[in-house]
C-alpha cells in the first residue's frame, strides 16, 4: 500500500503581516497534480490544517478546493486528524457524511477512536486517527475513570483505548499530533517549547506511524516520522526543506520511505553581509531576513534593500544583537573585581578591542573620584 504523509499546512497563516494563501495555494495545487499522478492509496495530514481554531474564509475555501479535487475528482480517501492549532469541534462538522464521500476527519478524541480500514494485494491495512491529546479531553471523554494529569497519561489511556479495537491480523498505522520522544535529540528548544514529551512506546509494533507538529522533517526511530511543515513559517526554519513523505507498505514488517520535495512559490531564507554588499548583490523575490554585519547604522535600510528583495520581511544587525546579549558576569565574579575592572571587561566585550593604557588610567582616576565623593556623602549622612 502506498499512501502519502503530511502535516502541518497552518492554512491561512501569515508571515510579518504578509500573508502566505498563495504560497499554500501553489503547494497545494503542486500536490494534487502529484496525487494525479502516482494515484495513492491514501493521503495521510497529521494534524494543523489550518493555523487557527476560527480560520478565515478564504483559508476554508482553499483547504475546501483541494479536498474537492483529492477526493472527489481523483478519488483518493483522505485521512486527516486536528493538531493543537485547529478547531477539533469545526473540523469534526458533518464527519460521517463527508467520510462517506472518502474524506475521514478526525478533529475529537472518541471511544473508540476512529478507525479506516483500506485493502491492497497484502490484506487489510487500519489507519488509526488519533487527534491531539491532552489531559482536559480525555478526561472530559471518560468523567467516571480517574483523572489523568499529564499528557503522558493521557497518551496512554488513548493508547490503550485504541489498541482494543485493531485486528492483529492486519498492518497497523497511526495518525497523531504531538511531542514524541524518539527524536528528541534533534528539537531545538524553540520547538520544543518547554512542552512535555510523549513516548510512542506503546505503538512499537505498528507498521508506521504518521507525526506532525515538529515542522522539521526526521525520524522517531524505524517505524515514525514527522513529515514537517508544508512551507517554512518562521526565519529559524531558513534551513529547512519543506516535503511530503511517500510511504509504500509491502507485508507485514515492511517499510519504505521518501521523500517529495515541491518548489515553493518563494522560498524564505536569511542572508547575512554588510549592507552595500547586500545593496549590490543578486536580486530575489522570495521572502528574505536581512542581517547586516555593519557596525554603523544604516539610514533606512529596510526600504533600500527592498529595491533588491521585494518581499523582505525584515532586518536586523549582527553587532547589535551580539552587543545586547553580549557582556555578563556571574554576580560572584562582580565581587571579586574592582568596578574599573568591570569597565573594562564590558567595553573590551562589546568592542571586542582593548582600552589602551591612557584611556584606562582616565577610568580608573574616575572611578576613584567618584567612590571619593561616595565616602564623603556617605559620611555627611551619617554626621546628621
Amino acid at each position: 500500500m502506498k499512501f502519502i504523509h503530511t502535516a502541518d499546512w497552518h492554512i491561512g497563516r501569515s508571515l510579518c503581516g504578509v500573508s502566505l494563501l498563495e504560497d499554500q495555494r501553489h503547494f497545494l495545487s503542486q500536490l494534487a497534480d502529484y496525487l494525479a499522478k502516482e494515484r495513492p492509496d491514501a493521503l495521510l495530514i497529521s494534524g494543523d490544517l489550518y493555523d487557527r481554531p476560527v480560520p478565515s474564509a478564504e483559508a476554508m475555501k482553499l483547504l475546501d478546493e483541494f479536498f474537492c479535487r483529492a477526493v472527489l475528482e481523483l478519488g483518493i480517501p483522505v485521512l486527516a486528524v486536528a493538531g493543537n492549532h485547529d478547531s477539533g469541534e469545526r473540523l469534526s462538522y458533518e464527519r460521517d457524511f463527508l467520510a462517506r464521500a472518502g474524506l475521514h476527519v478526525a478533529g475529537v478524541l472518541s471511544d473508540p477512536v476512529e478507525t479506516v480500514a483500506l485493502s491492497d494485494e497484502y490484506g487489510p491495512v487500519q489507519f488509526h486517527l488519533l487527534p491531539w491529546v491532552e489531559p482536559a479531553a480525555v478526561n472530559s471523554l471518560e468523567p467516571d475513570e480517574p483523572r489523568v494529569r499529564s499528557m503522558q497519561e493521557a497518551f496512554d489511556r488513548m493508547a490503550a483505548k485504541l489498541r482494543a479495537n485493531i485486528d492483529p491480523g492486519a498492518r497497523q498505522v497511526l495518525l497523531c499530533h504531538g511531542f514524541f520522544e524518539g527524536g528528541a535529540s534533534l528539537f531545538g528548544e524553540e520547538e520544543l517549547g518547554g512542552a512535555e514529551l510523549v513516548s510512542l512506546a506503546a505503538f512499537a509494533d505498528f507498521d508506521y506511524i504518521a507525526a506532525g507538529h515538529i515542522h522539521r522533517r526526521m525520524p522517531l526511530g524505524k517505524n515514525a516520522r514527522y513529515s514537517g511543515s508544508i512551507l517554512k513559517y518562521s526565519p529559524r526554519e531558513a534551513a529547512n526543506v519543506p516535503a511530503v513523505l511517500v510511504i509504500e507498505l509491502a507485508e507485514k514488517g515492511s517499510l519504505w520511505v521518501a521523500e517529495q520535495v515541491f518548489r515553493p512559490l518563494h522560498d524564505l531564507k536569511r542572508v547575512s553581509g554588510q549592507f552595500s554588499e547586500l545593496l549590490d548583490g543578486p536580486p530575489s523575490d522570495d521572502y528574505i531576513f536581512a542581517e547586516l554585519t555593519d557596525r554603523e547604522l544604516i539610514l533606512d535600510p529596510a526600504r533600500r534593500l527592498k529595491t533588491r528583495f521585494p518581499n523582505l520581511l525584515g532586518v536586523s544587525y549582527r553587532e547589535q544583537e551580539r552587543q545586547e546579549a553580549a557582556f555578563t558576569v556571574r554576580t560572584e565574579d562582580a565581587q571579586q573585581l574592582t568596578v574599573p575592572e568591570l569597565f573594562f571587561r564590558f567595553y573590551e566585550d562589546v568592542a571586542q578591542a582593548p582600552l589602551s593604557a591612557a584611556a584606562k588610567e582616565a577610568v580608573a582616576s574616575a572611578a576613584e573620584q567618584a567612590q571619593q565623593r561616595a565616602r564623603l556623602n556617605a559620611q555627611k549622612e551619617a554626621a546628621r
